[in-house]
């Protein structure tokens, strides 16, 4: 029962790992900062996120920020800083530089043609 219990509470690397990426994907880290804080070296870090997961830790949290980008579009309230800052974001310029290179076209010609498609559904 006691062996049981702990076995419960204690995670594996790929739960730890995985765990981290979800709350921290806004925060910005290194592979290196995550592997200390997990206590994993950051190339098992790339192997046991792959195997979880499909995919890169990279890709996976640029993955999470087109979502969340796209469900911020519509609010104009927020200007686009204030969206790239929300997606974890040190400067408008690298947001701006990722906008472009994810959808071919820069922040607000994005917002436009998705108003656009949002207004005709």
């Amino acid at each position: 029962m006691k062996g049981e219990k702990t076995e419960r509470n204690s995670k594996s690397p790929t739960g730890q790992v995985v765990q981290y990426v979800n709350s921290k994907w806004s925060q910005g880290f290194s592979l290196k900062q995550m592997g200390s804080d997990l206590h994993i070296h950051p190339s098992d870090i790339e192997r046991i996120f792959r195997r979880e997961k499909g995919t890169t830790v990279k890709h996976y949290i640029d993955e999470i920020r087109m979502q969340k980008l796209l469900y911020l579009l519509p609010n104009d309230r927020l200007l686009g800083y204030e969206i790239g800052t929300l997606l974890g974001f040190e400067s408008d310029q690298t947001f701006s530089l990722w906008v472009k290179r994810k959808f071919q076209m820069s922040f607000r010609d994005l917002r436009t043609q998705r108003l656009l498609l949002d207004g005709n559904s």
